[in-house]
């Protein structure tokens, strides 16, 4: 589980990084055209929110993910016990079947 979350930290940083590079070149390609620099603040600013949310919402995308993948690893988990469990008793009735079967025979080859 601590191996996914650091992929998934590692994915998220560079997926974020990309966006803002992105942006960055995005925002001087716009406005090379512009010569204002409250324009360019504003557009820098306006990219910087955009990338922000789109971050935000991978992240809560990412835990809502891995939240299901926990509950449902967990709800396997719960299976596998409970069926390893049955087994085991089914496998212990057994042998103490048998051995009733030993005891009763031992008993029998006294008696005779």
């Amino acid at each position: 589980m601590h191996m996914e979350t650091i992929i998934i930290v590692s994915v998220l940083s560079t997926l974020g990084a990309v966006a803002l590079v992105s942006a960055i070149v995005v925002a001087f390609i716009k406005l090379t055209k512009k010569v204002d620099v409250n324009d360019f603040d504003k557009e820098v600013e306006n990219i910087y929110n955009e990338v922000d949310n789109k971050v935000g919402q991978l992240n809560r995308d990412l835990e809502h993910h891995v939240t299901e993948i926990y509950q449902q690893m967990n709800g396997e988990n719960e299976d596998i016990r409970r069926f390893v469990d049955s087994r085991c008793d089914k496998l212990d009735t057994k042998i103490q079947d048998l051995n009733n079967n030993k005891v009763s025979n031992s008993k029998q080859l006294l008696t005779d």
